[in-house]
């Protein structure tokens, strides 16, 4: 029986049992993994009365289907590839990304290999570019918009729509809509866009989306992003007077509260200065060294805070994501004082 109240734990020495849990987590894995594998060759699951290996991970082990497909996947690439559960042992890699390469390993053995190592260290993201070289080019997508007829759920309707997750529950009683709320169903005319875009783009439309996290209050819909992107350029090039004299009051990005100042602006030059210097990501170093570097929601933070006499100068500013934000808030003014404040 473990003992669960780990308040009384340093934080070194949660951290030390979180790496240590980590690395057991992972061998337990591999050994699953080699377990399957032998049960597969001696047809147990068969003996015990299911019809497949994925099966009996489902239903008996009570796994995801998702998580069952990786595992069922990877055990049997393991034996064509040893190298892999080295890999999964050491944290070179994880099941989400040989899950991503593994059509890959089936049919190549050479661009597997070669494969395996390049996918050492990699994020789930960086491995499907890497994936995506090895996959048949495809001819460039036609360009289209076209009109679409689409269901407008009203907002106090959308909780009576959703259905139940019940997976021994009938599909067809499930996906039945009660008759009152599709009496209020409207209908919407909408366009679907398709395009395809360079790599470069993009990068730049990421950079646009991480710089428009607290504008778009975290409602990062790509029409939204695309409509913001399409309003600034209006704003800045329309011949029309009444498009360009939409300003950001008028557009009620800001109300008359948030026009007061309540302490000195940090002058435009300066924050352009801090944040080429910090890379324009998160410059937040734990005490091991290690840097958030995340790239969206980012702030400028005070090295030492106004309320103590810190001023707005380059050397005292720093950029660091939103939740870096609050944390060295809390660090210096406490957690219950940041709370009213954000609630507020």
């Amino acid at each position: 029986m473990f003992d669960l109240s780990l308040d009384k734990l340093s934080n070194e020495e949660v951290k030390l049992n979180i790496i240590r849990l980590r690395k057991v987590e992972r061998e337990c894995e591999v050994e699953l993994l080699f377990h399957l594998i032998e049960l597969e060759k001696r047809d147990l699951h068969l003996a015990w009365g299911y019809s497949s290996l994925f099966m009996y991970l489902v239903n008996s082990l009570g796994y995801a289907e998702a998580s069952a497909s990786r595992r069922v996947r990877i055990s049997r690439l393991i034996g064509k590839y040893p190298e892999i559960a080295t890999m999964l042992r050491s944290g070179n890699t994880n099941l989400s990304c040989l899950s991503l390469i593994s059509k890959v390993l089936e049919v190549d053995s050479d661009k597997g290999s070669k494969l395996l190592s390049e996918i050492v260290d990699k994020t789930c993201r960086e491995v499907e570019e890497l994936v995506s070289a090895y996959r048949p080019e495809v001819p460039r997508a036609k360009e289209y918009i076209k009109p679409i007829k689409v269901a407008r759920v009203p907002k106090d309707k959308v909780k009576e729509l959703e259905f139940p997750t019940n997976s021994f529950c009938n599909l067809q009683e499930s996906l039945k809509v009660p008759e009152p709320v599709l009496k209020t169903l409207q209908a919407e005319i909408r366009y679907e866009v398709r395009c395809s875009l360079s790599k470069d783009i993009k990068e730049k439309l990421g950079k646009a989306q991480n710089l428009m996290v607290h504008k778009l209050k975290g409602d990062m819909a790509l029409e939204n992003v695309f409509g913001e992107l399409i309003d600034c350029y209006l704003a800045k090039y329309s011949k029309d007077k009444k498009v360009r004299k939409v300003n950001r009051v008028q557009k009620g990005l800001m109300n008359e509260d948030e026009l007061a100042v309540k302490r000195k602006a940090i002058p435009s030059q300066v924050k352009r200065e801090v944040y080429a210097r910090d890379n324009f990501c998160c410059s937040y170093r734990s005490v091991d060294g290690v840097k958030c570097g995340k790239e969206s929601n980012l702030e400028l933070d005070h090295i030492t805070p106004v309320a103590h006499g810190g001023d707005n100068s380059v050397a005292n500013l720093r950029v660091v994501c939103r939740e870096h934000n609050q944390f060295l808030a809390r660090e210096v003014f406490g957690r219950e004082f940041v709370r009213t404040k954000i609630q507020v």
